[in-house]
């Protein structure tokens, strides 16, 4: 059942009910593994004993071991049916946790975060193909294996956004070239257009390059600090210099300081995508961790839309708010 409304104090009751109940699973898993490996072992050795020491031979002794080995084996099968058994009776708190998590914390949370409005969130969806063809910009004969799921929108001071998590690998290995969050602005300067689309990928010691998924034209710009952390790829090198210029570059810099994270950038039209890696989706629901520990997670997916939004969106109501800060009576 989800509850129209679950507080953070009864969810966290419901956790704590359903890490028991997993607990226990385990528990009879191990512990059956454990006995039935320990008594597979003792048999053997016990034959082992018995055959010492005229009549062992090499025969006898394989035998011994391949019927230890399967005992081991039958042991592993048996705890196995019975964890999964014990989840299927005691997993019903681990269900209603992961369910209105899901359904219902996860909003009430990022509705907490001042400056958001308009706010949708759904677990089962992800970026359209449209958009996911737009932001990783794959040559077609290289598609990339991509999921996306744990969809958002709404707007973030008076800028439009989407975002989920999601994660794809290159189109010829199961090497990941980003797991993260997927951030998608209307738009990223109110004067600007981005002709064709430009690429701006954060360099990775020990990462594969990303063969298939970037454009022929790799720019180096003025900045050597900027050169160091990024390589661009563009259609059209003309254009690349007009999206990023000193400024862009600067914030670029900046964003990927403050959030400490890989990052990922594309410009097209008047669109901003901004992919930014994370080791773990903030919105799954864990029962090991307190839930003031996963909210915290949810809160971090809210900042990096705010971080983007407020240093890699050039609006000119930004300007007029700044010329206001400055020339106001002190």
């Amino acid at each position: 059942m989800i509850e129209q409304n679950m507080s953070g104090v009864k969810l966290e009751r419901i956790r704590k009910k359903a890490r028991r109940r997993i607990r226990i699973a385990k528990g009879i898993r191990y512990g059956v593994f454990g006995a039935g490996a320990i008594l597979s072992l003792s048999f053997s050795l016990y034959d082992l004993m018995r055959f010492l020491p005229s009549m062992l031979s090499v025969g006898v002794l394989i035998g011994l071991i391949v019927m230890a080995l399967g005992g081991v084996l039958i042991s592993f099968l048996a705890a196995l049916v019975l964890y999964l058994i014990a989840l299927c009776i005691l997993g019903k708190p681990s269900e209603e946790f992961a369910r209105n998590y899901k359904n219902k914390y996860v909003l009430m949370k990022l509705r907490e975060f001042p400056g958001f409005s308009q706010l949708r969130y759904d677990q089962n969806r992800g970026l359209s193909a449209q958009e996911l063809y737009r932001a990783c910009l794959p040559a077609g004969q290289y598609m990339p294996n991509i999921r996306s799921m744990d969809y958002w929108e709404g707007s973030y001071d008076c800028v439009r956004f989407q975002a989920a998590h999601l994660a794809f690998c290159a189109y010829d290995s199961h090497i990941t070239l980003f797991d993260g969050q997927v951030m998608i602005f209307s738009l990223f300067d109110e004067y600007k257009l981005s002709q064709t689309p430009v690429q701006v990928f954060a360099k990775r010691q020990g990462r594969e390059k990303p063969k298939g998924l970037t454009f022929p034209e790799e720019i180096q710009t003025e900045n050597e600090a900027f050169n160091q952390k990024f390589s661009v790829y563009a259609q059209d090198g003309q254009n690349a210099f007009y999206v990023l210029t000193p400024q862009v570059l600067e914030d670029i810099l900046t964003f990927s300081e403050i959030t400490g994270a890989g990052i990922y950038l594309v410009f097209s039209g008047q669109t901003l995508y901004v992919g930014c890696e994370q080791a773990e989706n903030p919105f799954e629901p864990q029962e090991e961790l307190p839930l003031e520990e996963q909210s915290g997670k949810i809160l971090l997916a809210a900042e990096m839309v705010r971080r983007a939004r407020d240093i890699l969106v050039h609006l000119e109501q930004d300007k007029k708010r700044r010329d206001a800060g400055i020339h106001a009576p002190k």
